[in-house]
Formats: structure tokens, C-alpha cells, sequence
């Protein structure tokens, strides 16, 4: 899957501040690929979890 490119002027704030972001058909079709069948996590993001759990788990009371 590409990455998903947007510019400036993909973007706007509506009436309550939130960020809307405009995105083409193509990349809409892309981002509901990517949240129905998400990809398998790289390498970093697994060595993230890991180092994640161990921080998290050393904290007292944290079991």
C-alpha cells in the first residue's frame, strides 16, 4: 500500500476545531483496505511493543 500524500489545502478545521481532511477516492479505497485488513507490524514496531511492556510492566502495581 502507498503512503497517503496530502498538502495544506487537503486540510481545514471545522466549526468545533477538529481537522478534516479531505482525501481522494483512491486514497479513501486505501485507508478502508488498511483498517479492514491491517498490515503484519515491522520489526520496530514489535521491538516498540516489547521495550513498551517491559517499562510498563516494571511499574509497581501494573499486574
Amino acid at each position: 500500500m502507498s503512503e497517503i500524500e496530502t498538502s495544506p489545502s487537503d486540510t481545514e478545521r471545522d466549526n468545533e476545531g477538529r481537522i478534516v481532511l479531505r482525501l481522494s477516492a483512491e486514497d479513501q479505497i486505501a485507508f478502508a483496505k488498511s483498517l479492514i485488513a491491517p498490515p503484519a507490524p515491522n520489526e520496530r514496531l514489535v521491538q516498540a511493543m516489547r521495550l513498551h511492556a517491559e517499562i510498563v510492566m516494571s511499574i509497581p502495581d501494573c499486574e
